[in-house]
């Protein structure tokens, strides 16, 4: 609950961004995000506290969730459609494979 008792508006359903989380990122990937960060020319990638946050710095896009094993709910971000969130990741695991990580 927010200001006045109103539910919070979230970007995406919790269930569809947990499934494209878990269809575009495996866990050896998430334990390099979650454990060492990722920073490139195009993405950051941090933590902070049950926070974490991922910028792609080409397109301004942030995301922000949090509790990483169940993948909680994602808090803020300027997209809406699952196909966008799905391309997201994609491309961030694309550019962590073209950076090695």
């Amino acid at each position: 609950m927010t200001e006045n008792n109103k539910p919070i508006n979230y970007p995406i359903d919790r269930e569809i961004f947990s499934d494209i989380l878990a269809k575009s990122i495996d866990e050896d990937t998430l334990d390099i995000l979650f454990n060492s960060g990722y920073e490139s020319e195009k993405f950051k990638f941090w933590n902070d506290d049950d926070e974490q946050f991922i910028l792609d710095k080409e397109n301004m896009i942030l995301i922000n969730w949090y509790k990483r094993y169940h993948y909680g709910r994602c808090l803020i971000s300027n997209m809406t459609e699952p196909a966008e969130y799905m391309d997201f990741f994609v491309r961030l695991v694309t550019d962590m494979e073209e950076n090695n990580e």
